[in-house]
């Protein structure tokens, strides 16, 4: 495959180190000239970090210092696409605006890569990123310059200094952020996604929850206490990992401690250095009930719209004892919510706001659907052929089998989009078209009100997702293919490829080297010959029955040979920009 899941792969021994020696230059410097795995220490028993006055990182006065030092990765999150949230919006009965001409904000952006990833595909919209970080802001302005994307304006100020005259947004993002700062931040994110938003408009804002956090709370206050005497971030984070493997190993395996710490040490593993620095070092986090957060959203007029993941809020995707008693209580929609996050030990939500006034209609109506985007989130797996039931796989691995005759059709179309999207009403008249027989008596209303009812809750049970506008797949029809701005600029920089979904791919050398290639004034030719003198240069390797090609002649026939299903590849993972 020329794209696969990531994964960071970090140290896998670790042994405890008096937090005191990893000030040790000496030791640091030794190590990053050796490049080996650190070989802890179990910490003297004399030293207690609790003792001590354990530092932490801080955000409220060096904000800027902690994320310059150690600045997350320019990654993407499709839960924050506007298309995404404009259908939730719109399934609920607010009127979204549409993203090819909206005004949108993010709050602690980093290097605006987020935003840039949409402003590149919505032209018509104004994309604007707020970041404390001048180092980050920078970056990003580098990346913006060179992507050659004019729509998006970077700015580095405190979240608490903006104020209305900033302007009306139709989206408000706020990603990772609100449980990280102090309480007058908070205020002034809240504050912000109701003055500067417009009438219709969606904010979103993630955070870490209760009661799922709870547990890794105490995790977190573990590490700080034994890197309290440490003040190298980097050092802090090498100890914080320390310690979690120390303890998974000191647990025994059986015991319910013992599996939760080694399941949060394979979650650590995988993470990168600074979300264990800014995660569970900084001087801020704070984690909350889903009910309290929207307490503290009212206070500033705004209102529930609704979860960026949608399947959540529905009681039936809960096992069928715990959804039968939540609906025997007959709570209300909030209450119901928080209910589910304590059976879920849910540790992490991303909330969608809009103005407390806005008028909301939860009773869902397929009409509502006219005009969207439909995307897979499943796969076929087995035709229903010779009285067998369809059966498709979903992005989890899991399988879903589907009995009922009309509801399989509206999901094989589903499942044969691949990674484009279709408008609901096309995908629908094509399966009303698969089964004219069964419909010919029918009312056509009738028939489109059911097919779309259907694509609904395949859309409560993560089957399918809705946009406004096509995110996904970008077909090109001329000889001469564009990669987006910003995946030629990722390529070129070896960093995973953000997709118009805004999903991370990660790529090998050869898909890198093809996507930057591919800026729109090369044809077939141009890009292979620049791919094999790649090869030439030793740019990436070619590999012919497990030996490196190094004939030219030999590389062109190879490469002539993977082209065109490599650029179909990257045409179906929406890497490649639409002509006109």
């Amino acid at each position: 495959m020329l794209f696969m899941s990531f994964m960071v792969n970090l140290p896998a021994v670790y042994r405890l180190l008096p937090p005191d020696a990893c000030s040790r230059r000496n030791h640091l410097e030794k190590l990053k000239r050796s490049k080996k795995v650190p070989c802890f220490e179990l910490a003297d028993p004399s030293y207690s970090p609790v003792h001590e006055s354990p530092s932490t990182i801080t955000m409220s006065d060096q904000t800027s210092t902690s994320y310059d030092l150690l600045p997350y990765p320019p990654y993407t999150f499709p839960a924050t696409h506007i298309g995404k949230l404009g259908a939730i919006g719109r399934v609920f009965g607010l009127e979204a605006a549409d993203p090819a001409g909206a005004r949108v904000l993010e709050l602690g952006c980093g290097t605006g890569v987020n935003l840039l990833a949409m402003a590149q595909i919505f032209p018509g919209a104004e994309f604007v990123g707020i970041d404390a970080s001048k180092r980050q802001i920078e970056g990003g302005h580098e990346v913006l310059a060179a992507t050659g994307v004019s729509n998006l304006r970077l700015i580095t100020t405190d979240i608490s200094k903006i104020e209305e005259d900033l302007g009306k947004f139709d989206y408000i993002i706020t990603h990772g952020i609100y449980s990280w700062v102090p309480q007058e931040v908070k205020d002034a994110i809240l504050r912000i996604s109701s003055e500067n938003l417009n009438p219709n408009g969606i904010a979103y804002v993630s955070y870490n929850c209760l009661p799922g956090w709870r547990m890794r709370g105490a995790l977190r206050d573990m590490m700080i206490m034994h890197t309290g005497g440490i003040s190298n971030t980097l050092d802090k984070v090498a100890q914080a990992k320390a310690l979690i493997k120390f303890l998974a190993e000191s647990c025994a395996e059986e015991t319910p401690y013992g599996k939760y710490l080694r399941q949060e040490l394979e979650m650590i593993s995988k993470a990168d250095d600074s979300y264990i620095a800014h995660e569970f070092l900084e001087s801020d986090n704070d984690p909350l009930y889903f009910t309290d957060f929207l307490k503290a959203a009212a206070k500033f007029n705004l209102g529930y719209l609704g979860d960026a993941d949608p399947a959540t809020m529905i009681t039936d995707n809960l096992p069928g004892p715990a959804a039968q008693t939540l609906k025997s209580l007959k709570l209300n929609l909030l209450a119901t919510e928080q209910y589910m996050d304590f059976v879920r030990n849910r540790t992490f939500r991303s909330t969608l706001l809009c103005h407390s006034a806005a008028q909301l209609n939860r009773n869902l109506d397929p009409r509502r659907l006219d005009g969207l985007h439909v995307t897979s989130l499943i796969a076929l797996k087995e035709e229903p052929t010779g009285g067998k039931p369809a059966v498709f796989t979903s992005a989890g691995g899991g399988e879903l089998t589907v009995n009922e005759p009309i509801t399989a059709q509206v999901f094989l179309h589903v499942g044969r989009l691949g990674k484009a999207s279709k408008l609901v009403d096309d995908l629908v008249e094509g399966v009303s078209a698969s089964m004219a027989d069964r419909f010919k008596d029918l009312d056509p209303a009738a028939v489109k009100s059911d097919l779309s009812r259907v694509l609904l809750q395949g859309y409560l049970k993560k089957m399918v997702d809705f946009t406004i506008g096509a995110p996904g797949r970008r077909t090109s029809s001329s000889d001469n293919p564009e990669a987006l701005p910003l995946a030629r600029q990722q390529a070129a920089r070896g960093l995973r490829i953000s997709s118009q979904r805004l999903e991370m791919l990660n790529s090998d050398a050869f898909v890198s080297k093809l996507i930057t290639l591919c800026d729109g004034s090369r044809d077939r030719a141009a890009i292979i010959a620049g791919m094999v003198a790649a090869v030439e240069a030793r740019e990436f390797q070619l590999n012919e029955n497990n030996q490196p090609i190094t004939d030219p002649e030999r590389a062109k026939f190879v490469i002539e040979r993977l082209y065109d299903s490599a650029v179909q590849n990257l045409t179906n993972l929406g890497l490649l920009l639409q002509k006109a």
